[in-house]
């Protein structure tokens, strides 16, 4: 699941428990269906290295959520080493 909420200003609690509990699959998108583009980015047809401010650790989430923070900020992402 992948989860994105593009204004801070709302005050909703969702309980993502009960996705995991009854295995209830999420998608969503309130630009519409995610396939094009999706498709797109996998073939590295769209840069999207512009709108990438700042790459963290995962050991440093706390530190990029903070950085998420900033006005000045695009988005940021966490880097998941894989052994």
């Amino acid at each position: 699941m992948v989860t994105k909420d593009s204004s801070n200003r709302l005050n909703c609690r969702f309980f993502f428990f009960w996705t995991v509990i009854d295995e209830i699959h999420v998608i969503g998108s309130r630009c519409g269906p995610f396939g094009s583009a999706l498709k797109m980015l996998s073939k590295r047809l769209i840069d999207v290295s512009p709108l990438i401010t700042e790459i963290f650790p995962f050991g440093t989430a706390r530190e990029a959520f903070e950085r998420a923070k900033d006005k000045e900020t695009l988005k940021v992402l966490l880097h998941f080493d894989v052994y």
